[in-house]
């Protein structure tokens, strides 16, 4: 096999726009079953919902994860409160 076809191709999987939810647990270190619990309770990232088909996009759970990062456990909750405006 053509190792360039192969480069090409692993390529363009790594800079997909959309996710699925498979892709988006293995690629944020998050199990498949924390996204369908976010999804249901309306505390995960934004996605869209085509037919059954459900889709993560990448600039999504970027902000998503971003929104997040703290420093310490004791700013957790402010920073939670600030990002999406609720306790």
């Amino acid at each position: 096999m053509n190792t360039t076809v192969l480069k090409s191709a692993t390529s363009n999987e790594a800079h997909k726009k959309n996710l699925t939810e498979t892709e988006a647990a293995a690629e944020y270190g998050m199990s498949v079953h924390w996204y369908r619990r976010s999804r249901w309770a309306g505390d995960g990232p934004c996605f869209i919902k085509l037919g059954g088909a459900i889709l993560y996009p990448r600039t999504e759970l970027e902000s998503f994860f971003d929104a997040r990062l703290v420093k310490s456990t004791s700013e957790s909750s402010i920073r939670k409160l600030s990002a999406t405006g609720r306790a």
